[in-house]
């Protein structure tokens, strides 16, 4: 073979591999993501991130590409991925503003329902909404998981709302008698007892069993990242569920 000829070969053999490096998007892609704290999914203090974090990261894997993952508070984590600062966050629930701002996953992440907290020491029972009329209800800011009636009653100012940043600091409250009631997700308001209460703490408070409301956590994407990016992530997940291995990181994870 001539040496013009292994020249041209060259060439073409390094060509998709330059284009690559002054994309920014190698063959082996890695997806930005940013997540807020959302235990006992994910957070910075849990091995290896939670459950969440291996999930994205074995998803992703089967077709060859990784994550990076930064901890910001919730609001800024959408808003760099609205922005095109970040790739990925989890745990957003589906609303009609967000839809036009990012792109969802296929198929939640997460599945959990609302439920209202209250001190054990306290009777409390509740069938509708004029139930909580005169209670100090405790809720996290920006949260929307109470469902459609929960927050008209709360705009109507029919049910009175304290909206605090964070689940733990709505669980000071009510462990202080600052607040009757707390509205959350089952497994995220357990996350933070679990993780950041003393048993002691955790034995004075107690869950009705009736839920308020089901809510499912979905991934978001940047509306700008490449198509098959989304595709990997999601047929990642969907061959995790089918494998049963989706199902296997939950049960390890989340009882750590």
């Amino acid at each position: 073979m001539g040496n013009n000829m292994k020249k041209i070969l060259f060439t073409v053999m390094l060509a998709p591999l330059v284009w690559a490096s002054f994309s920014g998007r190698g063959l082996a892609d890695t997806i930005r993501w940013v997540q807020y704290d959302v235990s006992p999914y994910a957070a910075e203090h849990l091995p290896a991130g939670g459950f969440w974090c291996q999930m994205v990261k074995e998803a992703l894997a089967l077709h060859g590409h990784d994550a990076t993952i930064r901890w910001f508070p919730l609001k800024r984590a959408f808003a760099m991925v609205e922005e095109g600062a970040a790739d990925l966050s989890l745990g957003w629930l589906k609303t009609p503003e967000r839809e036009k701002a990012v792109l969802f996953s296929d198929a939640p992440v997460a599945r959990s329902p609302v439920v209202i907290f209250h001190r054990r020491d306290k009777a409390f029972d509740w069938e509708t909404l004029d139930d909580l009329k005169g209670l100090r209800i405790g809720d996290r800011l920006g949260n929307v998981n109470g469902g459609k009636a929960y927050l008209a009653a709360e705009k109507a100012g029919v049910i009175s709302v304290e909206r605090v940043p964070t689940d733990e600091q709505n669980l000071k409250k009510l462990l202080k008698g600052r607040i009757d009631v707390i509205v959350g997700a089952e497994s995220m308001i357990k996350g933070v007892l679990r993780d950041r209460f003393l048993p002691q703490e955790r034995s004075k408070i107690a869950m009705h069993p009736r839920p308020l409301h089901v809510v499912y956590g979905y991934a978001v994407f940047n509306r700008q990242l490449s198509p098959h990016l989304i595709r990997a992530f999601n047929d990642g997940i969907r061959q995790l569920r089918e494998n049963g291995r989706f199902d296997q990181l939950s049960r390890e994870t989340m009882q750590q």
